[in-house]
C-alpha cells in the first residue's frame, strides 16, 4: 500500500509493523500528517482503532484515520461511526483507494 500511494505521488511515512497507539500518534504529530493509515490483518482492528482515536483526542491531534485489511464489510458503518474516515477491506480495488486519497488531497 505504501508503494501504491508513493507511486500515485503521495508522501508516505511507513512505521513498520506492530506499532502501538502512542508511537503512531507521536509520528502523526512529528510529521504533521493529514491521514493515518492502518493495515490490519490480525483481526485486532477494534482495539487498536479505539486506542489510536483516544490517544489522538488526548493529544489534540487532528487527522483522518483510514483502515484496511481483514475487516468484515458488516463492520464498516460501525467503524465510521467511531471516527474512521475510510475502510478498505481485503479485495478493495486499488483505484478506489487511490481515488479516496486524491479526493482528500483536493480538499
Amino acid at each position: 500500500m505504501a508503494r501504491l500511494l508513493r507511486d500515485a505521488g503521495h508522501e508516505v511515512i511507513y512505521l513498520g509493523r506492530r506499532q502501538n497507539a502512542n508511537s503512531v500518534i507521536r509520528a502523526a504529530i512529528d510529521e504533521d500528517v493529514d491521514v493515518v493509515g492502518l493495515s490490519i490483518l490480525s483481526g485486532t482492528h477494534d482495539v487498536i482503532i479505539d486506542q489510536i482515536l483516544e490517544a489522538a483526542r488526548e493529544q489534540g491531534v487532528d487527522f483522518r484515520l483510514v483502515v484496511g485489511g481483514t475487516i468484515l464489510r458488516s463492520e464498516i458503518s460501525s467503524l465510521k461511526d467511531r471516527g474512521v474516515s475510510a475502510v478498505f477491506p481485503v479485495g478493495t480495488p486499488l483505484v478506489e483507494i487511490t481515488d479516496w486519497f486524491e479526493s482528500v488531497v483536493q480538499r
